[in-house]
């Protein structure tokens, strides 16, 4: 597993581009995972994106202390996080190898 830290910017936004090959676009990783957590909650937009594929939107609302998950789409090159929260957030990726 791969933990990846969010930047905290003003106002209690964190905003993240992570570049992220999966799938055909990959000889690495066949599968993989985001996770997010607030220690307090918050809410998060999360876009995965990529050539040849439509953008994934997810919105959740982060339940304080709960761990909100999904799969990232195969042909993900790209993931856009913007999240906000009155604590601290934390972002993981888990990877299954080809």
């Amino acid at each position: 597993m791969e933990h990846i830290a969010v930047l905290e910017a003003a106002g209690g936004w964190r905003e993240m581009t992570l570049p992220m090959a999966l799938g055909d676009k990959s000889q690495l990783f066949a599968r993989a995972w985001l996770s997010l957590a607030g220690d307090r909650g918050g809410k998060a937009s999360v876009w995965f994106q990529g050539a040849g594929m439509d953008t994934v939107l997810h919105q959740p609302t982060l339940a304080e202390d709960a761990r909100w998950w999904t799969e990232i789409p195969d042909k993900t090159e790209c993931i856009v996080l913007h999240a906000e929260g009155p604590g601290s957030l934390g972002l993981m990726l888990e990877f299954k190898p080809w």
